[in-house]
């Protein structure tokens, strides 16, 4: 009798570990990436300078470094081609404090930015200011899109710019 038990044990346990090995109906899950870029970036840009009736052209660069997941430093310059006889080139270097909201799900940053700065004009050089606004869209996880809006001015708010550019910034 208590062989009898022990193996009617024995079998119900082995069915058991086979039923276990039978493949299910689902999808495997999608794997989970923990590696996250490094905070460091840098970008390049382009895109148009309106200063009141003149359109201008304007290239650029940044630098920064992403604190966490809301608040981002960085350090911006552009070049400026003006259309106007008195001035024909400028250069703006900027230090940028950037607040950011990551959407995750659809890749996208949507952030607010400020900050202080110099510019080197042919006529006259000044110390400026700007605010802006601008979304980023991550393609990968070390690329990004990048479109903003900046409005730049000299702190008398005499001498005002409307930036609009489009680039790209890499993550290493």
């Amino acid at each position: 009798m208590f062989k009898s038990i022990v193996t009617v044990a024995a079998l119900l346990a082995s069915t058991a570990a086979f039923a276990s090995d039978i493949p299910s109906r689902k999808a495997a899950p999608a794997p989970v990436f923990t590696q996250k870029a490094s905070p460091y970036y840098v970008g390049v840009r382009g895109g148009l300078d309106y200063k009141k009736d003149d359109q201008n052209y304007t290239v650029g660069g940044n630098a920064g470094y992403e604190v966490n997941s809301y608040v981002r430093g960085e350090v911006g310059y552009d070049y400026v081609n003006n259309s106007d006889d008195k001035t024909k080139t400028s250069h703006v270097v900027t230090g940028n404090v950037i607040g950011q909201y990551p959407i995750a799900t659809f890749l996208v940053t949507p952030y607010g930015l400020g900050g202080v700065g110099y510019r080197w004009a042919d006529v006259k050089n000044e110390a400026i200011f700007n605010v802006g606004a601008g979304v980023r869209y991550g393609i990968t996880k070390s690329f990004e899109l990048d479109g903003r809006y900046r409005y730049i001015s000299n702190f008398k708010n005499e001498n005002t710019n409307n930036v609009l550019t489009l680039g790209v910034n890499y993550k290493f």
